[in-house]
C-alpha cells in the first residue's frame, strides 16, 4: 500500500473513532439544601412551617423527617410533605428535636433545623375581677407561664396604656380609673406577653360612681343567709373583695361523726350551720349545691346515708367541679340514692342500671338541650332545641360506671358485692365492670380499660362538654343572685368556668367570685323582675339573723318547713323541692324556681311561723321597741336593718298607718317588723 493510501486510511479511521466515541463523563451533580428557620420554639400542639430551598437540580422534592423518622411520630411531633411541623401534645423527655429535609435527588444531601418544644404560654392577670370607684387605682399583676421572660404590655380595652375615657395603666400594671363614667361601666385590663403577642390574660374592672356605691346589705344578702349589723359594718370597712377572701379562707363548719349522729341531729346541724356558721359563703354554696346534686332522706333514710354527701359538698364548695363530680359519683350514699351501687356489667337480660348516668347528664352537668355560652338553646333547622344526649349515651355511660360496690366495713372481708355501708367512697370490683369499648357524647373509651380508667375517662368527657359551663353558671347565678340573669351575665360566668384566668376549668371559687362581683349583681338599681324568691329556709334564717336570734337548745322547729314546702334535707324527688326550670304562671316566661312551692297556703304558713316566733324570748327586738315611740325613727331603723334602705314610700306609709292600732311599743315594733319581713321586698332577694 502506498504511503498516501496508508495516511488516508488512518485519517479516515480517526474520523470514525471520533464519530463513535462515548461522550465524556458528566460532572458530579451538586445539590444544595437550605432550611428556614434554622431554629424554632414551638408550644405543644402548635404548628411551625418550615421551608426548604433546593439548588443544583430540577428535582426539588425533599423527604421530611423528625429525629430520623420520616413524617415524625406522636412522641416527637409530625411533619407534612409540605414542611408543616405539628408539635406533640406533651413535651417529650428530650424537649429538643431535629427536623430534617433530605433531597430526593441526592439522599446524601440534607438540611436540619432545631425545634424546642415547650408548654404553651399563658398569661394570668390578678385579681381577675375588681369593683372600683371612679378615680381610684388598682394594682394588677401578670404571670407568664412557659417563659422566663415575664415582660408584658398592659392595655385597657385593647389600647396600650389605656385612655382618659376608660382609665390608664402603667407599665407596671397600676390601673387608674377614669374620673367620669365611660359609656360602658365594664372595662377590660389585659396583659400581652412580649414573647408571643397572641397570648394574653385579662381582668374585668366594674366601675362605680362613688355617690351610688355598692350596698353592703344587698351584697351580704347574696353572699350569706342574711345581713347582720356586725357583718354590714365589717364589709363597709374592708370592702367586697377582702370579705370574699376572708370567707374563702375560713375553715368549714363541722358535721357530726357519720356513725353516731341521729337523723334529727343531722337536720339540726345542717340548719344551724346555715344560720350561724362563720363560713357563710361556704354554707350558701353548700345549700346551692345540695339543690343541684340532690340527695334526700325520703330514700336515704338513715343519717349515715346523708352525712357523707353533705361533707363532700362542704369540702368541695370552693374546689373544682371535676373533683366534686368524681367524689359524688363514687359516694356510697349517692350510689344508694340513684342506684349506681352494685350496678354490674350486662348479663343475660340484666343490663347496667342507667339511673345515675341519666341524672349525671340531665340534672348535674348538661341539661336536656345543647346550650350556647349565654345559656340559650341551640336550635335545629326547624327552630327546635337540639337534645344534648341520647338514650345511647345514657346506656354507654352507665356501662362505663359499672362495677362499684359499698365500702367494706372495718374488720370485714371484701366481697364481690358488699352490703350496705356508707362511710367512705364505693369500692371498685373489676370483675363486675364492663370492659367493652364505649362511645359517650361522641367521644370514645377504648376496650379493656380498668374500672378507674373508665370512670375518669367518662367523667372527663362529660366535664369537658361545652354545655357544662353555661349550665353550672346559670344554676349558680340563680342560687346566689337572680332567677333571670341576662344572657351576657351567664356568658361572663361561663367563660370564667371554662378558664379561671390561669387555664383551669371548673374552678368554683373563681366562678362564685365572678358571680358575686359581676356588674349585674352589684347594680344597686336593678331592673324590674331582677332578683330571686327566697326559699322558706332562706327567708326564715334571714329574718332570724337580722333580729339577732339565738338558739341555745337543739333546733325543735325544723319540722315546720314541711308545711312551707321545704322539708329540710327531705326533697320529694331528685329534682329537689322545686324544678330549676319552673316558670312564673303569669305568662311572662320568667323563671322562678322557688315560686313552685310558694302557694297561698305555703305563704300563709310562712307568715304565721314568723309571727309566732316574734314573741319568743330568743329574738332580740328591744332596740326597735325602744324606737316605737317615734314611728319615723322606728321605720327608718327597720328599713336599714331588713331592706338596706330600699323601703318604698308605699310600704312606709302602710306601716305608719298600722302602728297606731298596736297596744304598746313592743306590739308596734312587732307589727312593723312583721309587715316588712312578710312583704315581697324582703321575701324577694333583690
Amino acid at each position: 500500500m502506498t504511503r498516501w493510501k496508508i495516511s488516508a486510511f488512518f485519517a479516515f479511521f480517526g474520523i470514525l473513532l471520533n464519530f463513535f466515541a462515548l461522550p465524556a463523563a458528566a460532572a458530579p451533580l451538586v445539590v444544595r439544601l437550605s432550611i428556614s428557620p434554622l431554629a424554632a420554639t414551638v408550644p405543644t400542639g402548635a404548628t411551625q412551617q418550615f421551608n426548604v430551598s433546593v439548588n443544583g437540580t430540577t428535582n426539588r422534592k425533599v423527604i421530611w423527617s423528625v429525629n430520623g423518622v420520616e413524617g415524625g411520630s406522636p412522641e416527637t411531633g409530625t411533619i407534612s410533605i409540605n414542611g408543616l411541623y405539628t408539635a406533640p401534645a406533651s413535651v417529650p423527655a428530650a424537649p429538643t428535636v431535629f427536623v430534617k429535609a433530605t433531597s430526593r435527588a441526592n439522599r446524601a444531601v440534607s438540611a436540619t433545623a432545631t425545634v424546642t418544644i415547650q408548654n404553651p404560654l399563658t398569661v394570668a392577670v390578678a385579681p381577675p375581677v375588681v369593683n372600683l370607684t371612679l378615680g381610684a387605682a388598682q394594682q394588677f399583676t401578670a404571670t407568664v407561664a412557659g417563659s422566663k421572660n415575664q415582660t408584658v404590655v398592659w392595655k385597657v380595652n385593647n389600647v396600650a396604656g389605656g385612655s382618659a375615657q376608660t382609665g390608664t395603666i402603667s407599665a407596671a400594671g397600676l390601673y387608674t380609673a377614669p374620673n367620669a363614667m365611660p359609656p360602658n361601666a365594664i372595662v377590660t385590663v389585659s396583659a400581652t406577653s412580649v414573647v408571643d403577642n397572641s397570648t394574653q390574660g385579662a381582668a374585668t374592672v366594674n366601675l362605680f360612681n362613688p355617690s351610688t356605691g355598692p350596698n353592703a346589705v344587698r351584697f351580704l344578702n347574696q353572699t350569706t343567709f342574711g345581713a347582720t349589723p356586725a357583718l354590714k359594718n365589717h364589709v363597709e370597712k374592708i370592702g367586697f373583695d377582702a370579705f370574699l377572701n376572708e370567707q374563702f379562707a375560713l375553715p368549714e363548719s363541722p358535721y357530726q361523726p357519720t356513725l353516731t349522729a341521729t337523723r334529727q341531729e343531722v337536720v339540726d346541724r345542717f340548719w344551724v350551720n346555715l344560720f350561724k356558721g362563720q363560713d357563710q359563703l361556704r354554707q350558701r354554696t353548700v345549700y346551692a349545691l345540695s339543690q343541684l346534686w340532690v340527695e334526700s332522706f325520703n330514700k336515704n333514710t338513715e343519717p349515715d346515708m346523708m352525712l357523707p354527701w353533705l361533707k363532700i359538698l362542704s369540702r368541695n364548695a370552693f374546689g373544682n367541679y371535676r373533683t366534686l363530680m368524681r367524689e359524688i359519683t363514687i359516694d356510697a350514699s349517692m350510689g344508694h340514692y340513684l342506684d349506681l351501687v352494685n350496678s354490674s356489667k350486662p348479663s343475660g337480660t340484666q343490663g347496667a342500671n342507667e339511673n345515675y348516668a341519666r341524672e349525671l347528664m340531665q340534672l348535674f352537668t348538661l341539661g336536656l338541650y345543647k346550650l350556647n355560652m349565654d345559656g340559650s338553646y341551640q336550635l335545629d333547622a326547624n327552630n327546635q332545641p337540639i337534645p344534648v344526649y341520647t338514650q345511647t349515651d345514657v346506656r354507654q355511660l352507665s356501662l362505663a360506671l359499672t362495677g362499684w360496690t359499698y365500702p367494706t366495713p372495718p374488720g370485714q372481708t371484701p366481697g364481690p358485692t358488699n352490703g350496705n355501708y356508707y362511710p367512705g367512697p364505693m369500692e371498685p370490683r373489676q370483675n363486675n365492670h364492663d370492659t367493652t369499648a364505649k362511645t359517650i357524647l361522641g367521644q370514645s373509651l377504648p376496650a379493656s380499660q380498668t374500672i378507674q380508667q373508665d370512670l375518669d375517662g367518662a367523667l372527663d368527657i362529660v366535664f369537658n362538654h361545652p354545655n357544662v359551663a353555661p349550665f353550672v353558671a346559670t344554676r349558680l347565678i340563680r342560687a346566689f343572685v337572680t332567677s333571670n340573669p341576662s344572657p351576657a351575665y351567664i356568658e361572663r360566668i361561663a367563660t370564667v368556668f371554662e378558664n379561671n384566668g390561669a387555664g383551669v376549668r371548673g374552678d368554683l371559687k373563681a366562678v362564685i367570685r365572678a358571680i358575686l362581683l359581676d356588674p349585674e349583681a352589684r347594680d344597686d338599681n336593678p331592673p324590674p323582675g331582677f332578683g330571686r324568691l327566697r326559699s322558706p329556709v332562706q327567708h326564715t334564717i334571714a329574718f332570724f339573723r337580722a333580729v339577732g336570734a339565738d338558739f341555745n337548745e337543739p333546733l325543735l322547729f325544723a319540722y315546720v318547713y314541711r308545711d312551707m314546702g321545704e322539708s329540710v334535707l327531705d326533697a320529694p324527688t331528685v329534682f329537689g323541692h322545686y324544678s330549676p326550670l319552673y316558670r312564673l304562671p303569669n305568662g311572662s316566661g320568667q323563671f322562678g324556681p322557688e315560686f313552685q312551692i310558694f302557694t297561698p297556703t305555703e305563704a300563709v304558713n310562712r307568715a304565721n311561723f314568723i309571727y309566732q316566733t316574734m314573741n319568743e324570748n330568743w329574738l332580740s327586738i328591744s332596740e326597735f321597741t325602744n324606737l316605737a315611740g317615734n314611728p319615723t325613727a322606728l321605720i327608718d331603723a327597720i328599713d336599714q336593718r331588713f331592706l338596706g334602705g330600699r323601703m318604698t314610700p308605699a310600704m312606709r306609709d302602710s306601716i305608719a298607718r298600722a302602728l297606731p292600732s298596736a297596744q304598746d311599743n313592743r306590739s308596734k315594733a312587732i307589727a312593723a317588723i312583721y309587715l316588712v319581713v312578710t312583704s315581697g321586698d324582703f321575701i324577694v332577694q333583690k
